[in-house]
């Protein structure tokens, strides 16, 4: 429960701040606004607060300089400001303070990289501070896992539709879409599944119902370069790993749900072509593999049962 205690309160925190200065969510940038409202009487001891400071700028670094989604010089003038904050946050923690220089720097240089605009004298409505690849897919894939509880990590939130309508409210500052989302969700119970032992068919089998919505996703012929890189990264990690099992399984449950797996992935990919293809058809018979899910929409509330509790 911490990390939905934690997403809870951050998500409560951008709220706040949205209602006192009358801003929208995707016109912050979070951590400069946590880097503001956060005092060090907040944390057990100075060391604690420095630490937590140096990983927000870090954070700020990953989104702004290392991540962007536009291109950036990293010779811009912006850049260079921000490294030497960064340089002396490292040392000891900075003053945030209003009336701060330092703090003055860091949000000068914040503001300027996060509210670039690709196409000049364009207006710019939101900032992009975390929504560059592969920064915003590591985030939103950390965000999704909170659906599963700590205490019993082969099981789903009741509240998981509730917890997934406010994830899905991050999607303007991650620069997530729909399609992108079933791919993340999808690799997420599939990811659940083989960390937790691959003890519970019940996250595989959620899995490939998500994976039936990207298949669907797929056939309306995107090529937005973003979705066809998670998607051909979440797909080849669940073929490399279906080979691998699928070369020593013995239990027929188990092959059945890496055989189910590999067809979904199939469907996913229809434009995926070579040897992995050729070598899976001779690891398993096709027409002895039990019929995958249905096509079709499923809702996440209608997926109860088993680790749905």
């Amino acid at each position: 429960m911490a990390a939905l205690i934690v997403f809870v309160y951050i998500f409560s925190l951008t709220s706040l701040v949205c209602t006192q200065v009358g801003r929208r969510a995707e016109t912050i940038v979070l951590p400069l606004e946590l880097l503001r409202q956060l005092k060090p009487a907040e944390f057990t001891d100075a060391e604690e607060y420095h630490q937590w400071q140096f990983r927000q700028i870090k954070l700020l670094e990953a989104g702004l300089i290392l991540h962007p989604s536009l291109p950036l010089d990293r010779l811009h003038a912006a850049v260079l400001r921000f490294r030497e904050v960064m340089r002396a946050t490292e040392i000891r923690a900075i003053d945030t303070g209003k009336n701060s220089d330092v703090m003055c720097a860091l949000t000068n240089a914040v503001h300027a990289l996060s509210w670039r605009s690709g196409t000049a004298g364009a207006v710019v409505e939101a900032c992009h501070w975390a929504d560059g690849y592969p920064l915003n897919v590591l985030l939103y894939c950390s965000l999704l896992q909170t659906i599963f509880d700590l205490r019993e990590c082969t099981v789903v939130l009741d509240e998981v539709d509730e917890l997934l309508e406010l994830i899905k409210k991050t999607w303007p500052t991650l620069g997530i879409n729909r399609i992108l989302h079933n791919v993340c969700l999808a690799w997420v119970f599939f990811q659940q599944y083989v960390i937790t032992g691959q003890v519970e068919p019940d996250l595989v089998a959620a899995a490939l119902t998500v994976l039936v919505d990207v298949a669907a996703d797929t056939k309306q012929g995107s090529r937005d370069p973003l979705y066809v890189k998670v998607l051909l990264s979440a797909l080849g990690g669940m073929q490399e790993w279906s080979e691998k099992r699928l070369l020593d399984y013995h239990t027929a449950t188990r092959r059945a749900s890496v055989a189910l797996l590999w067809k979904a992935w199939r469907s996913c990919c229809p434009w995926c072509t070579g040897d992995a293809i050729a070598v899976a058809h001779k690891l398993f018979d096709q027409n002895a593999l039990p019929r995958a899910a249905s096509a079709g929409h499923v809702s996440m509330r209608s997926l109860r049962g088993g680790i749905w509790t």
